[in-house]
């Protein structure tokens, strides 16, 4: 899927609230638009907090190998399985940002995303379990400390008491300045490059495959998608999705349940 061009179209789509929920299959209706799509040399890009490892199962399934950008914007993956860009930070960066959540609060589960794989220290522990179930690919068990110093980190991920979210994430903003901090479920924080989202990963896509802005479809449900939104105007959130986030997009379409995504794609894309 390397053609692109002014006159080209690119649909780029959050997965989970979006298109569909946890462990829930892709539904028929949009399997088959995303093939309608690059049968008519469009793109469609998943656009994902997940590594991009673990969110190509759920298309994979369905015969679907599409782009996929990762790590909310981390990471890109071309349809080929070649990477277009990565972007990370140091395993020194990522150790201090666990070992401080740790000193604030007790129970703080982490998880160390790369390129290959992901790395947990206690596979055993029932959000790791769920967290694999959701997205498919197993985690590998390490001590963080065995891990080799050159590989390049690009997501952590803090899992926690829906409580604490957002007293530790005001903590780590204001301790780590370089680095950027982001939620995806009130039990998640995100640690990522200071200058990575799924906004910056959008825009370099479009630059990569020189598609006008003007060409570009974007859909999500959350917080971390506000970036994506406001980078395009065709930009649309499920109606599933929060009032604030909302407030952000120029249009509200269906809800993930009733295949909104598709929807729109057909009217606007393959009418």
């Amino acid at each position: 899927m390397d053609y692109g061009g002014i006159m080209s179209k690119a649909v780029f789509s959050d997965i989970d609230g979006t298109l569909t929920y946890g462990t829930r299959p892709l539904s028929e209706r949009t399997v088959n638009d995303i093939n309608e799509l690059i049968k008519k040399r469009m793109h469609f890009v998943a656009v994902s907090g997940r590594a991009c490892h673990c969110a190509a199962p759920l298309f994979k399934a369905h015969g679907l190998n599409i782009p996929i950008i990762g790590c909310s914007g981390a990471l890109c993956q071309k349809a080929d399985g070649g990477f277009l860009w990565e972007e990370g930070f140091s395993l020194c960066e990522a150790k201090e940002v666990i070992k401080f959540t740790r000193r604030q609060f007790s129970g703080i589960v982490p998880a160390i995303y790369t390129r290959e794989n992901w790395y947990v220290e206690d596979r055993s522990h029932p959000w790791i379990r769920r967290e694999e179930e959701v997205v498919r690919f197993n985690a590998s068990e390490f001590q963080f400390s065995s891990l080799s110093d050159g590989i390049i980190i690009n997501k952590v991920l803090l899992i926690m008491e829906d409580e604490i979210q957002s007293e530790l994430l005001n903590l780590l903003i204001e301790a780590f300045p370089y680095l950027r901090f982001t939620t995806t479920a009130p039990c998640f924080i995100e640690v990522m490059p200071k200058h990575v989202d799924k906004g910056f990963a959008v825009k370099k896509y479009l630059e990569a495959y020189q598609i006008d802005e003007k060409n570009a479809y974007c859909f999500g449900d959350h917080m971390n998608d506000l970036e994506m939104l406001t980078a395009v105007q065709n930009s649309y959130v499920v109606a599933n999705a929060s009032d604030e986030v909302k407030r952000i997009a120029n249009f509200v379409c269906d809800s993930c349940d009733d295949d909104g995504v598709a929807k729109v794609i057909e009217e606007k894309l393959l009418k």
